[in-house]
């Protein structure tokens, strides 16, 4: 499978992943250093990811957006007593 693929499978990336701060780190084998691929969502849908396979015990990382978190996180709360703003940390 491509790391398009995989992302696709995973449902895509979360609403507040940095889409461009994707990461791919591979093993590269006992005592030696973990390869790190940085892409971005723009590159998969351009096809770059089309070649890269996926190898076992890769991992795909992406990180999050702080401007993402807010608002992922953010809520408006209309009550009895008044109204308030809320906040809740979006699943991770």
């Amino acid at each position: 499978m491509t790391i398009t693929e995989v992302v696709t499978l995973a449902g895509g990336l979360a609403g507040y992943a940095d889409t461009d701060k994707i990461k791919l780190i591979r093993h590269m084998g006992p005592g030696l250093d973990r390869q790190v691929l940085s892409l971005s969502y723009n590159d998969l849908q351009a096809g770059v990811g089309d070649s890269l396979l996926i190898k076992d015990q890769d991992i795909i990382f992406a990180e999050s957006s702080s401007s993402g978190m807010l608002f992922s996180g953010s809520g408006f709360t209309l009550g009895f007593l008044g109204t308030g703003v809320s906040y809740r940390n979006p699943k991770q």
